[in-house]
């Protein structure tokens, strides 16, 4: 399928995504309940009779959001929706994938403030959603890249360690249960440190790329720098790190799910269903009955469309680096390829293998 063609899809899927997540949780009344705690006389969390912190930095708008956000994931990270909380934990493992497949992009393109380009779209990404922005970030990514380009090694050596500081330490901290480990604001407050994520990854990758250059003296000239070898060399931890990272939550996912229908005495009647193949997998588009339902609906409709997004793209630029399907057997080899390996890894992780093996031929 030819860019022209790709890039209508990508952006159709965009705007069907604005539709089914942020419209469909306002009219399922998700939305509606967020506002009418925020705009309570004396807003509480959910499920409880404690204060809603309404300060966070001091600036209203980011306040404001921060406070919406709070709302947004309280019931995912307090386990009363368990659903939701195993949904939650899905999406974090697939998108350790994801985010640094936009990262390497990014670095790729080869741009001077390359490293705050791909922090923005990670930031608009896990905002307004990977299903609404995605696809708008993929299209015009194809649109401007037609030729693979192997960023500067040195960019990719410290994103291991940046994705860890800034993305998967503060997601694990979210689950630190209030109010036995940490209390009720300090839990919200990480909520709200969490939020902007993309921002700490890119802060500490600059900073752990500006130590690693001056102490030592880290200057190789820019094209032995970008030789495929050299590349190869830094990418491949960098990828490894990215399939395990998701495959790992991927499998926990599956097998606990899995084990509600094999071994169904293991779980109480609650948790079989809640953990039930078909609940996390399907969303419902109905009147539902608390945040933490409509977030479960919210989120599945996020991975859907955003996993749907994620593979068009990374099936056009493995396309277009060599591994071109040239017959129908081909084409069937290719589609049974994606479907074990998403099987076996996740959409995150399948999607990065397969960027992977792109770099590996093109070298």
């Amino acid at each position: 399928m030819g860019t022209s063609r790709v890039v209508p899809a990508l952006l159709g899927l965009s705007a069907f995504a604005f539709y089914i997540t942020w419209g469909a949780s306002l009219s399922n009344g998700t939305l509606g309940r967020m506002l009418h705690i925020r705009g309570a006389a004396v807003p509480c969390i959910p499920g409880t009779h404690e204060p809603l912190r309404l300060r966070f930095t001091g600036i209203a708008p980011i306040d404001y959001w921060c406070t919406i956000m709070v709302l947004f994931f309280w019931e995912a990270v307090d386990g009363s929706h368990p659903a939701t909380s195993m949904s939650g934990i899905y999406f974090l493992g697939q998108l350790v994938g994801i985010w640094t497949l936009v990262w390497v992009e990014g670095f790729r393109r080869g741009e001077r403030h390359m490293v705050a380009k791909a922090t923005l779209w990670a930031l608009a990404m896990q905002n307004f959603t990977l299903a609404c922005i995605g696809p708008i970030y993929f299209a015009l990514h194809l649109e401007a890249n037609h030729n693979v380009r192997a960023p500067a090694a040195r960019q990719l050596r410290y994103l291991p360690w940046s994705m860890v500081l800034g993305y998967v330490v503060p997601s694990i901290m979210l689950g630190l249960p209030s109010p036995n480990v940490v209390s009720y604001p300090a839990q919200q407050a990480t909520i709200a440190l969490w939020t902007p994520f993309p921002v700490w990854v890119g802060l500490i990758h600059s900073l752990l790329s500006w130590c690693g250059g001056h102490i030592y003296n880290i200057s190789p000239e820019p094209a032995a720098e970008r030789s495929s070898k050299i590349y190869l060399h830094a990418a491949r931890p960098v990828y490894l790190f990215a399939v395990i990272g998701s495959a790992i939550v991927h499998i926990g996912t599956v097998v606990t799910s899995l084990s509600t229908v094999v071994f169904p005495s293991l779980f109480v009647a609650s948790a079989r269903e809640a953990l039930a193949p078909q609940t996390l997998l399907f969303p419902r588009n109905l009147l539902l009955e608390s945040i933490g339902a409509g977030v479960l609906n919210f989120m599945q409709w996020d991975q859907l469309v955003g996993y749907a997004a994620l593979w068009v793209w990374v099936l056009k630029i493995t396309q277009e680096g060599g591994m071109r399907v040239q017959t129908k057997a081909a084409l069937l080899w290719r589609a049974l390829e994606m479907v074990v390996c998403v099987a076996l890894l996740g959409p995150g992780g399948a999607a990065v293998l397969f960027v992977w093996r792109r770099d590996e031929t093109v070298e």
